[in-house]
């Protein structure tokens, strides 16, 4: 009776060993393995400055000015428009820091407008004696934040403007958009890079195209209160640094302009400071370049004012054709970049086209004009 008790007990022992051995088991095989995470490399981040290419452009010279007035410190020449505080322009007290840049003809501007964040692009045009038809850039969405400092150049095709924002490397960036004559919008804004862009606020690119001058706006380097106003040639084409020929500390000089003296390799300083000189006397003389011409009426008959047109008519066509032939210069030019880039396209036949149009229209207002001032000098 005892060992019958005494083997019961063992045996329901063992049978309990077996059952937790054979639950355990089949736990084992249900649960997973889980593989430790492996920790991922620590990289060093890199900065905008050391990845992005840089443009190989010469700096003649700078100036440090205060930062509340910089507009009136740039020499530009009339036929680029005319730079203007927005409150100057307009009258008012509302947009202290805001600026407003008007076209060579004094009929059509740029400007933005609203608060330190919903900043947008704004234009209007001059009907008469009055300002009117205000219109929003829609194409430069919000997402651009606290725009300001538009400069439309003078083939009224590139757009530049500043803004903070997402595609900025730090503060304020310069932005370049284009205008298409054709459906009268712009496209998509693009960061204008280095050595233009940098970690500080760079806030205006102007172009001289007459004198084949630019002058950029930045804080790089400055004291709280001052910017500086580099002096630079631009580029008919955008042409980068060459990474093999400079190492990374050289490189980076370029991109945040620690030295300007070593970009005076890049091309002609002495020719560059003597156009500015003659800009600068002109300026001095009241000259103003869009009536400094010479057209040719006929073999005894040279224009070199605009005054000198006999009717009303023919001065306002003749800055028609100075207009078109700027724009003919402009879509030229960016022929002439995307054939170098190898990119064809749909988009590149129609600038082909426009090309040729606007070559056949230049040819054809001319000979009007000049026909039309043969016959009222006679």
């Amino acid at each position: 009776m005892i060992f019958n008790k005494i083997y019961t007990t063992k045996y329901l022992s063992l049978l309990i060993l077996v059952f937790l051995g054979t639950h355990n088991i089949y736990a084992q095989k249900k649960r997973k393995h889980v593989r430790p995470t492996p920790q991922k490399e620590i990289t060093h981040t890199q900065s905008p400055l050391e990845t992005m290419p840089i443009a190989k452009v010469m700096f003649v010279d700078s100036i440090v000015v205060d930062f509340k007035d910089f507009i009136q410190q740039i020499p530009l020449n009339p036929e680029s428009g005319t730079l203007l505080s927005y409150n100057k322009f307009f009258s008012t007290t509302d947009e202290s820091a805001k600026t407003v840049h008007i076209n060579e003809f004094g009929n059509h501007c740029y400007y933005a407008k609203g608060d330190s964040i919903a900043s947008r692009l704004y234009t209007q045009d001059k009907l008469g004696d009055t300002w009117t038809n205000e219109h929003v850039l829609e194409e430069i969405p919000s997402s651009y934040q606290s725009i300001n400092y538009p400069f439309m150049c003078t083939d009224g095709i590139t757009l530049f403007f500043a803004a903070k924002g997402g595609n900025s490397i730090g503060g304020y960036d310069v932005f370049m958009t284009r205008h298409n004559n054709n459906d009268g919008h712009f496209y998509t804004p693009e960061n204008y890079g280095l050595p233009y862009n940098s970690e500080f606020n760079d806030y205006l690119i102007a172009i001289d195209d007459i004198d084949s001058l630019g002058w950029l706006v930045t804080d790089r380097h400055q004291p709280e209160g001052k910017v500086c106003i580099y002096t630079f040639v631009p580029t008919t084409s955008r042409v980068n640094i060459d990474t093999e020929q400079f190492n990374k500390d050289e490189r980076m000089g370029y991109a945040q302009l620690n030295s300007i003296e070593k970009t005076w390799t890049f091309g002609d300083r002495a020719n560059a400071l003597e156009r500015i000189k003659k800009l600068k006397t002109r300026l001095q003389n009241q000259l103003i370049v869009a009536n400094d011409i010479a057209f040719v009426i006929n073999d005894n008959v040279t224009y070199h004012s605009i005054n000198d047109f006999k009717s009303q008519e023919n001065k306002n066509l003749f800055q028609q054709l100075v207009q078109l032939k700027k724009e003919y210069l402009a879509n030229t030019l960016l022929l002439e970049s995307q054939v170098n880039k190898n990119k064809i396209d749909s988009n590149l036949q129609d600038l082909e086209k426009r090309c040729i149009q606007s070559h056949q229209e230049i040819h054809a207002l001319e000979k009007k004009i000049r026909n039309t001032e043969n016959l009222l000098i006679k």
